[in-house]
Formats: structure tokens, C-alpha cells, sequence
């Protein structure tokens, strides 16, 4: 049957139950109800993995929905699991929809009773005549009940290795409320008022056999409706009325939209009271309160509505064309920002779950592009992609401070790292890896080819570097953990790659061979160079040629702020920010961006996209330059697992006045609220119990601090204050 329904009545002696538990689990989703109320608060459960590997069970008190007659009722969709998704049309896991469940009852006697999954259950046809991730879902109410049939029931505990759900639910998190638009084709749509994932849910009337069909799209085009840039994503729900009053919302899919094509009812009819936007994304707790008073707040908050939406049980790239994979770079580039926003240990835990999975069974130590690889629908991710490996667990130890899960990480560390030295070995043996495919500074605007997807960067140095910096990052952790014959293993040959990247990348006067703003941030930010003020004088050329637009792509652009503040370039870094034309940050933001865009020019300035392949715009991985603005504008670093120790050094300029800004970090809160007035720095500070952090400020002078409260002035420098003339006027090439 296609999206069945699964009963069972049973009746109990309700006054003397103490406890009643249900343990559920179905492939592919499931959404179970007892006396016509839903269990829980999960969607999409019971979420997305390799089912082949693993398959979590969700645990549900329900003794408030039980009464002494009941009956469950659990209905199923395709989900992941055998729903079109990617280059699948239907069954990548499976062609049969299967349920599990227990409910366990408890008596005040002490007796317990247990109903299982059994052929005791029926099941029927549901009105859903379709549903899919991509495409949407189609209910019709006018169809008649289909009757009950038998269930085939088979005893399966061998095949699926069923785990308890260690992660956090998607849920209903928030209720927006849309305005109605009529658009120069008289058509009527909806606006949210900004790019969300979930669904839109339509309280009301539809007569017999009226249809309600909702096509969802994240612009508008001209006035009008659009989502040519969905691929082969429908992205629609239609529901046919039965004449009855009714609450109409899907089940089994999820979109990424901000308008939504109304057909269906007439714009007399069109009560904007009916309709609410229903955002979806993993219950994960914020952790973050900022205000900057001013523009970069939209940046902050455009990051946070990406990071929301694109984290539905896997970190997605996009949530509304016909892709919406794990892709792990963007994964890895976003993890700090992600880990400041919201409290994502248990979110990425799963995540390295699936990365351990995939590496294991399909790709022999190396590590996809996506993940969950569809059982190796993905090519291995090559350099700052499979470096998710060793990247993700290593932050998130150095976010959360948990030992054990990174004890747990060290084999997919490793394994990932002895993939890269097995290339380097095919290749030669010349530490360096110089062959073999990487995306490199993918979408970066330096190219040869202003429209390719590549950026001018060497992918044998881009390769080079990620393989030096996984090494390193491998003997950090072999350091925390004890290693110690690992720590000398792996340091000669990471001493070994150093000596190779100078001798094969670099002139004799320290002049790096090739010239891009995401070459020298590499060299930078990994302390890879022979004359580091050659490189610093090289990159500053390289702005002042590029107008201090940013240039680089997903490699470069999360790492660059980063690098120009702690390299002594405070005005760099902040002329690349707080620009406000195209390629920024703040262009999309003036051009009316709620969420992070894929592209520098996702939107053209005249209102029209940029293109239809292969633009999102709904796409954190550009959003992870908040990692710079939380660490370094409002000053707030961390120097220790776990957060017990800061560093609290607000990097200041004329662009911004202020600063009000909190973190809830695993060892507590930290409070930073800084102002510039008159010439003078003032700033209080909250240093949480048990924790101590070392305070620069703009002056120069430091203090360590323990937990308490604090309050600084000082006088500030001039040339921080107003803006610095360039003799040498920029460039336009």
C-alpha cells in the first residue's frame, strides 16, 4: 500500500496503570497517534541516516492519550527511504514500508504488559496519493475509506541495528504569519516575509473536490511567482477537499520558501487568517544574544535563519531544490559559528555518526562529498570536504570539552588521514598531493572563467595544505588523548609535508608562486609561509588590486576575516565586511536577504537571479564569517576545551559603534557589551563560575580575570577611530 496506516485497539485498565511508554521506529517515516492525538512533537522521524547501518527508535510517554479503549494509529510516508531523493527515483533503501513498535504498560501491582507489532495490527490505504521529499504531497479527502487489511509480520531484529535516538527531534518551532501579494499576472501569493523551512499549514473549508494547490518559492521574479531554480523539485502541496472543515498540512516532506503560489481558491476567499507558515528545524537551544545596532545585525540574523534551515537531523546545504545533502565542506566551514548559535554537540555527534559510517562501508577510510552518502551515491569529497573528518571532531571537542566522543572520533580521524598519505604515496612520495579531484575554492570570483564554478587557487596547493593541516590536526588530538607514539609518527611526517609546500610553492625570497586572496589565507591562517611579511605584503597588494572585494570562494571566504584580524589587518578586514556592493556579505543583505546566499550574485542588483544552476538562497556555508564577527568584533575566543578559559579582545574600528553580545557556552554564560564614545572604549564584561579569561583591550593594556563581573575604559588610538586614506588608490580588474 502506498503510505499506509497501521492500527491496533486495545484496551487496558487505565486506573491502575503508573507508567505507559511507546518505543517506536518505521521505515521510511512515521507519525504515529493514539485516540486521534499525535504522539510527540518529532517530524520527519524517524530522520535521515543509512538505514542499512543503523535505524534509531524513539521513546514517547504517553500515558495522558491512553483511556481504557484506544487505539493507535501510525501512518507512513516515503521519507529518505524509499521516496525520490537525488539520483534515485524511488527505493534507495528499501521498497517495503515497515513499522516497529512496543507499548509498554507499568501497573501499580508491579505487573508490566507489553503490545508489540504483530499480526494483531491492520493496516489501509491513507489519502495520500503521493508524497516525496522534492516534490511535496497530494491528499485527497473525497476518497473513500479503505478497509482493513492484514499486515505481513515478520521478525527482522537481525537485519536492523536498532539504536536508541541519541539526537534531537525536528519539531515545530515557530508560526509565521504571511501578507497576500497579487503580482502583475494576477496571481495571488503569499509572503512570509523571509526564506523559512517547513510547511504551510491552511485552516479552513474546501468544498467537495476543490483543490488546494501550494507551490512554494524563495523570490519573486518581476512581481511574479518563481522557482526555476528548484531543478526537478515540484516543491508543491495540493489537498482536495471533502466539503468539511479541516486542518490541511502535510506529513512527510519539508520546504525552503518564503512565497507561495495560492491556487485553487479565489481571492475573495483568500483569508490570509487560514494560513500560517510552520518553520521546522532540529530542537537545538540558542545560545547566542547579539546587537551590533547596526547593518550586520541582518548578517547575523540572515546566518542564524540558514543555519535553522538546514538543520533538519543532517546539515543540508540547501533545503528547497532537488538536492538538500550533508554536504560535508560546508558542514566542517560552518561547525564554530554553529556551535556559538545554537547548541549543536548532539546535532554534529550524529553527524560524525554518518561520516564514520559512510567511511567504513563504502569509501575505505576516505570520506564523502555528502553525507549520508545515499550507500555511495557520492564521489569522496577530495580537499576541505573529507577534511570534515578530522575538522568536526576536533571543534567539537573544542566547543563542548566531551573526551569520551572524542576518543570515539579518533578512528575516523586516522583512517581519514591514512587515506591522504596513501595518496601521497601513489603519487610519488613527495609529501604533497597534487592529483585527484577537489571542488578547490569552490565558487570563488577569481577565476579565468568569470561564470565557472572554480577559483583561481592551485588545487595542488589547496590539496597540499588540507592534507598538512588534517596531519596537524590528527597530533593535536593524539596530544589530548595520550598518544604519544602517534604524536611522533605523525609529527615527522607533518614536519616532512611543511618542508615539501615551502620547497614546492614558494619562490627563494619567500614569495608565494601564484597570486589569490585564498592562497595567501591558507598560507596565513595555517602558518604555512618562509617570510610571513612577504606574504602579509603580497595579500595587501592582492586587495588593494581586487578594490578589498572579497574574491574568494568556500574554501577561502570562512577563513578570511579571520586571518586579516590576526594578522594585524583590523581596516582590511573590515572594508571586505562592511561592504556594500557586489561580491559582499551586506549586498545581499541590501538587495533584501533573510537567509545566506549560495552565490556572491545568487540576485543580480536589477532584482533578477543570477542564474538558475546550481543557486540557493538558502545556504549557510558564507554565513560562517559570523565565527568572525562573534571572536574577534565582539571579541569573544575561546583558548581552551570546553570554553574554561577566553581570550576577550575586541578588534575595533570607525565602522561600528557598539556591541551587545552573549554567549551560553557549556561552561556557562559570557557577557561582552562594549561601546565607543568620545574617543573612549568602554566594556562590561560576565566571566561564568569556574572560568577565567585574559582581557586585551584596545589600548594594549591585559588583564586575567577570573568569574565575576567587569567593567574597562580607555582612551582610543586615532587612526582607530576614523578612517585610513590608501595612498595607492584601488584597483578595478
Amino acid at each position: 500500500l502506498e503510505s499506509p496506516i497501521f492500527i491496533k485497539e486495545f484496551n487496558i485498565d487505565m486506573k491502575n496503570i503508573i507508567k505507559a511508554r511507546l518505543y517506536i521506529t518505521g521505515l521510511g517515516l512515521y507519525q504515529a497517534f493514539i485516540n486521534d492525538k499525535k504522539v510527540g512533537k518529532g517530524h520527519l522521524t524517524p530522520g535521515y541516516n543509512d538505514y542499512d547501518h543503523y535505524l534509531r527508535y524513539q521513546t514517547y510517554d504517553i500515558s495522558k492519550l491512553l483511556k481504557d479503549e484506544n487505539k493507535i494509529e501510525v501512518h507512513m510516508g516515503n521519507g529518505w527511504y524509499k521516496g525520490r531523493f537525488w539520483t534515485k527515483e524511488n527505493n534507495i533503501f528499501g521498497s517495503e514500508y515497515k513499522l516497529s513498535a512496543i507499548i509498554l504498560l507499568q501497573y501499580n501491582n508491579g505487573n508490566e504488559e507489553k503490545i508489540y507489532t504483530d499480526n494483531t495490527w491492520k493496516v489501509k490505504k491513507s489519502k495520500e496519493i503521493m508524497n516525496n521529499i522534492y516534490d511535496g504531497e497530494i491528499i485527497d479527502y473525497t476518497l473513500p475509506e479503505s478497509p482493513l487489511e492484514e499486515v505481513e509480520f515478520s521478525s527482522e531484529e537481525n537485519k536492523y541495528n536498532l539504536i536508541p535516538d541519541f539526537g534531537a527531534l525536528i519539531e515545530e518551532k515557530e508560526i509565521i504569519r504571511p501578507s497576500l501579494i497579487i503580482s502583475p499576472k494576477n496571481e495571488k501569493i503569499l509572503d512570509f516575509g523571509q526564506n523559512i523551512v517547513g510547511y504551510i499549514r491552511y485552516r479552513g473549508k474546501l468544498n467537495k473536490s476543490q483543490k488546494l494547490i501550494l507551490n512554494h518559492g524563495e523570490i519573486l521574479q518581476k512581481g511574479c511567482f518563481y522557482n526555476g531554480n528548484y531543478y526537478t523539485a515540484k516543491a508543491m502541496a495540493k489537498y482536495i477537499g471533502d466539503g468539511i472543515q479541516n486542518i490541511y498540512e502535510p506529513k512527510f516532506t519539508f520546504y525552503g520558501f518564503r512565497y507561495a503560489l495560492v491556487q485553487g481558491i479565489s481571492k475573495e476567499d483568500l483569508l490570509m487568517e487560514n494560513f500560517e507558515g510552520v518553520v521546522l528545524y532540529t530542537n537545538l537551544e540558542r545560545t547566542i544574544k547579539y546587537d551590533s545596532y547596526d547593518i550586520i545585525n541582518k548578517l547575523m540574523a540572515n546566518t542564524q535563519r540558514s543555519q535553522k534551515g538546514n538543520f533538519l537531523d543532517v546539515p543540508t546545504d540547501c533545503p528547497q531544490r532537488a538536492e538538500r545533502l550533508g554536504w560535508t565542506g560546508d558542514a566542517q566551514v560552518f561547525i564554530n559559528t554553529a556551535c556559538f548559535n545554537m547548541d549543536s554537540y548532539i546535532f554534529y555527534k550524529k553527524f560524525m555518526k554518518d561520516l564514520r559510517v559512510d567511511q567504513v562501508n563504502y569509501y575505505n577510510g576516505d570520506i564523502p562529498a555528502f553525507c549520508p552518502s545515499l550507500k555511495q551515491q557520492s564521489m569522496p569529497g577530495g580537499a576541505v570536504w573529507a577534511d570534515a573528518a578530522t575538522i568536526i571532531p576536533w571543534n567539537l571537542y573544542f566547543n563542548y570539552g566531551d573526551k569520551n566522543l572524542l576518543k570515539e572520533s579518533y578512528p575516523l580521524m586516522e583512517d581519514y588521514v591514512k587515506t591522504l598519505i596513501d595518496k601521497d604515496k601513489a603519487q610519488g612520495n613527495r609529501n604533497l598531493i597534487l592529483e585527484g579531484f577537489t571542488f578547490g575554492d569552490w565558487l570563488a570570483k577569481d577565476g579565468p572563467d568569470p561564470n565557472s564554478n572554480f577559483g583561481a587557487t592551485d588545487n595542488g596547493f589547496i590539496m597540499s595544505v588540507y592534507y598538512y593541516h588534517s596531519v596537524d590536526l590528527l597530533i593535536t588530538v593524539a596530544k589530548e588523548l595520550e598518544k604519544f607514539y602517534d604524536v611522533y609518527k605523525y609529527t615527522k611526517i607533518k614536519n616532512n609535508i611543511y618542508k615539501a609546500l615551502l620547497n614546492e610553492f614558494f619562490e627563494e625570497n619567500g614569495k608565494l608562486k601564484f597570486d589569490s586572496q585564498t592562497s595567501y589565507v591558507l598560507c596565513l591562517h595555517y602558518n604555512i609561509y618562509k617570510n610571513k611579511d612577504i606574504i602579509i605584503d603580497s595579500f595587501k597588494e592582492r586587495l588593494r588590486l581586487d578594490s578589498y572585494h572579497i574574491k574568494t570562494g568556500f574554501t577561502g571566504s570562512p577563513l578570511i576575516l579571520l586571518t586579516l584580524f590576526d594578522n594585524g589587518m583590523d581596516e582590511y578586514a573590515y572594508r571586505i565586511l562592511y561592504n556594500e556592493d557586489f561580491p559582499g556579505w551586506l549586498y545581499a543583505v541590501n538587495l533584501g536577504a533573510t537567509t545566506i546566499w549560495e552565490r556572491w550574485n545568487s540576485l543580480l542588483e536589477d532584482g533578477t537571479i543570477g542564474g538558475n544552476t546550481m543557486n540557493s538562497f538558502n545556504h549557510y556555508a558564507y554565513g560562517s564569517v559570523c565565527e568572525s564577527i562573534y571572536s574577534r568584533i565582539a571579541g569573544l575566543r575561546n583558548l581552551s576545551p570546553g570554553w574554561k578559559k577566553v581570550k576577550i579582545k575586541p578588534q575595533i574600528n570607525h565602522r561600528i559603534k557598539s556591541m551587545d553580545f552573549s554567549y551560553n557556552s557549556i561552561s556557562g554564560k559570557y557577557e561582552i557589551k562594549w561601546y565607543v564614545k568620545n574617543g573612549e572604549f568602554h566594556m562590561d564584561i560576565t566571566i561564568p563560575y569556574g572560568c577565567e579569561a585574559f582581557v586585551e583591550l584596545p589600548n594594549g593594556i591585559n588583564y586575567n580575570v577570573k568569574e565575576g563581573q567587569f567593567n574597562y575604559e580607555c582612551k582610543v588610538d586615532k587612526h582607530i577611530l576614523e578612517p585610513i586614506i590608501d595612498s595607492k588608490k584601488p584597483c578595478n580588474v
